[in-house]
């Protein structure tokens, strides 16, 4: 089964998709109506640990800035202004606080590149790989978002 025979097992039913989701599950990015003529463009995505990333080759700042990169990336393939972003990270006991700093720092980096504020998350242990997650928020004009 590939990926987006899975992302259409989560599609609502018809009679249940909400009248403001203008975008729905499927494209890069969901879009949803706001109120001043705008919508609001959410993404998310992650990287595994031995999927996406070896941490005895790739460093976790690199990998922090990888992970805003690859949801700004979603955002703007739709015409989308990032704004917010919540991340998620399950970190195994045996992480360095030296690799979760400059994970942290990397991720820092490319939010103040592109003016996107972190407003929440989450964090977790894990026994077994590593998964950094993020999901991004960003806004456009409902009539300029950009369809695949």
């Amino acid at each position: 089964m590939g990926e987006d025979a899975i992302v259409r097992l989560f599609d609502p039913p018809n009679d249940c998709a909400p009248a403001d989701v203008i975008v729905p599950n499927g494209d890069d990015a969901a879009a949803i109506a706001g109120t001043t003529g705008s919508a609001f463009v959410v993404t998310t995505d992650c990287l595994v640990e031995g999927v996406h990333f070896d941490l005895a080759w790739a460093d976790p700042r690199f990998l922090g800035r990888k992970l805003v990169a690859i949801n700004a990336s979603d955002l703007a393939a739709m015409g989308a202004m990032p704004r917010h972003m919540l991340i998620s990270v399950c970190l195994r006991p045996d992480v360095r606080v030296e690799g979760v700093r400059a994970l942290a720092t990397g991720l820092h980096e490319r939010c103040a590149a592109h003016s996107i504020s972190i407003v929440g998350g989450n964090t977790t242990r894990t026994t077994g790989a590593m998964v950094l997650s993020a999901t991004l928020i960003g806004e456009a004009p409902c009539d300029a978002i950009v369809r695949r």
